[in-house]
């Protein structure tokens, strides 16, 4: 399971804050669900809208169905990232469901500062330690998710 998440990750990583050219979602309903993740944020924050897509990232594929990060720009150049759980349809279409990293209730969920080129940098470098090592640890697995929210967030 372990280097199934990191292989993920591999895999990906060269798509660090490009728009959403990490996700399983079909390009033709990639705004349907950009739309939920803004209405979810828009409903946690009515103060600071929604102001555009800034990338996704897959954290985790089971069976068909896969677990993402998508990130955004809101208010203020303010980033937010969020879970959004995908599910295929019978007819080639998708379900999400999206939700705050943490797991957090809605409301819980805060801003994070847009990332510096140096924030970006380590989080690069962290990433590319724990994807050379050959067994990951259980502490260092639980970086991943994190690390690739972030990385989603960093300009290309």
């Amino acid at each position: 399971m372990k280097s199934l998440i990191v292989l993920s990750l591999l895999v990906t990583s060269p798509a660090f804050g490009q728009e959403f050219r990490n996700t399983a979602i079909p390009n033709a309903q990639i705004g349907a669900v950009l739309r939920d993740v803004a209405q979810w944020h828009d409903m946690q924050h009515p103060d600071c809208p929604y102001q555009k897509p800034v990338g996704s990232v897959v954290i985790e594929t089971k069976g068909d169905n896969t677990e993402e990060h998508w990130s955004i720009e809101a208010c203020s150049g303010k980033s937010f990232t969020y879970h959004v759980a995908v599910f295929p349809t019978p007819n080639g279409g998708v379900t999400d469901s999206v939700s705050n990293v943490d797991g957090s209730p809605i409301g819980g969920s805060d801003a994070v500062s847009p990332p510096s080129s140096d924030d970006c940098s380590k989080t690069k470098a962290r990433f590319e330690i724990l994807n050379a090592k050959e067994d990951l640890t259980d502490e260092e697995m639980s970086e991943v998710p994190q690390l690739a929210a972030d990385l989603a967030a960093c300009a290309p």
